[in-house]
């Protein structure tokens, strides 16, 4: 009976603890799918009709995909760059969530790719810009537009499953996308005489 009570004790610490840190500080998050390759799940395939083809674990005949370290505290004050991967809340459907990579910020100005009704796009205030690594099989702000940055959860820090692919988590962009992104140059004040 004794080491029941020092077990719900101990528990009636911990579990406070873990649950604050898992929602402000960090926590853990699968990622499934192609669209952020060859960041996230490098051995992962689709065929011909995007259905998934996962490389097997060999030991365990199970498909596996990459687990990242979310760090959450930035997102409490929008302490994002530009390369930054974040996960955030499907713009479509806020029960689903997404991984991908900042391409722009407030201000910046982003030439989209075809699939998005606009050629050029500001982004708005409050606002960022997100896209997947491999461009062509993701649903990102191309499809959808600026994500509020209320909707960001957290930003990927380290790939930590599977073990093979521990590392930190790259904040880069590759040239096509970085000639893409035009800085806003303010005007100059116009001054009356």
């Amino acid at each position: 009976m004794q080491e029941l009570k020092y077990a719900l004790k101990v528990f009636s610490y911990v579990i406070p603890i873990g649950i604050t840190f898992s929602t402000t500080l960090y926590t853990v998050k699968k990622v499934d799918g192609v669209s952020m390759q060859p960041t996230f799940n490098p051995q992962s395939r689709v065929d011909d009709d995007d259905r998934l083809l996962r490389t097997e674990n060999r030991a365990s005949h199970k498909p596996f995909s990459d687990i990242v370290l979310l760090n959450r505290w930035v997102t409490r004050n929008f302490d994002l760059r530009v390369g930054d991967v974040v996960a955030c809340k499907s713009v479509r459907d806020p029960r689903q969530s997404l991984i991908k990579r900042v391409i722009g910020l407030e201000g910046d100005w982003i030439r989209s790719l075809p699939s998005y009704d606009e050629d050029i796009v500001e982004v708005p205030k409050g606002y960022c810009w997100l896209e997947g690594d491999y461009k062509e099989r993701s649903l990102d702000s191309n499809h959808f537009g600026p994500v509020p940055l209320g909707m960001v959860v957290g930003r990927a820090d380290a790939i930590i499953w599977p073990p093979k692919r521990w590392s930190l988590v790259r904040r880069e962009l590759d040239d096509e996308t970085f000639q893409r992104i035009k800085v806003p140059i303010s005007p100059l004040p116009m001054v009356k005489e």
